[in-house]
């Protein structure tokens, strides 16, 4: 059974957990005590409104202000990028990849270029040079591009989705597109 007292040494404790750090919160105890976490203590306030608290519900408004943190996915590790893509310089002919690797994926992965979503599968419609390496266990989605030209040069952003208790993250990187010394020459001896 919870009493006053063991409800003034729980609702400083429980509220120090960082969800509830800096908010005034109130208890009603069995004998109309009410507890009020205000400015990092604990006050009693008397409550007339009735003679008594039913012990159960003592231990439901435990529950609700203490076991919210306990029982709550809040303290699980958020999705992170392990590895971003970084920016490349490529040659009109490369094979290029661009790597996003994931710590404690929640959401749905994809790529997008120039803010056009390329998709969730390995096989990209309508890119039949681009693919997704992927490992979901292993949180890899790296983007290859094979034989790249000059309408690869993009904005590319691995985009990592929103899930229970995790926010959406994303990461992006530049491909640049250079004309080989072989492309040069077949332009200029044309003109």
């Amino acid at each position: 059974l919870l009493n006053e007292s063991s409800l003034s040494n729980i609702v400083p404790s429980c509220l120090s957990f960082p969800p509830f750090d800096g908010l005034n919160i109130s208890l009603l105890t069995h004998t109309q005590t009410m507890l009020s976490r205000e400015g990092g203590r604990t006050c009693p306030h008397v409550h007339h409104r009735s003679d008594y608290l039913r012990p159960l519900a003592g231990c439901v408004l435990y529950a609700a202000v203490c076991g919210r943190y306990v029982t709550s996915t809040d303290a699980e590790p958020q999705q992170t990028f392990r590895i971003t893509p970084n920016d490349i310089e490529a040659n009109q002919g490369d094979e290029v990849v661009l790597r996003c690797e994931i710590e404690h994926l929640a959401g749905r992965v994809q790529w997008t270029k120039d803010g056009f979503a390329l998709g969730f599968s390995n096989e990209i419609v309508g890119y039949p040079r681009f693919s997704l390496n992927q490992n979901h266990s292993d949180g890899v989605y790296n983007l290859r591009i094979t034989n790249t030209s000059y309408d690869d040069a993009a904005l590319y952003q691995c985009q990592v989705g929103p899930a229970k208790h995790n926010h959406p993250i994303r990461a992006q990187a530049k491909l640049t597109v250079l004309a080989t010394p072989k492309d040069l020459h077949a332009k200029y001896s044309r003109a």
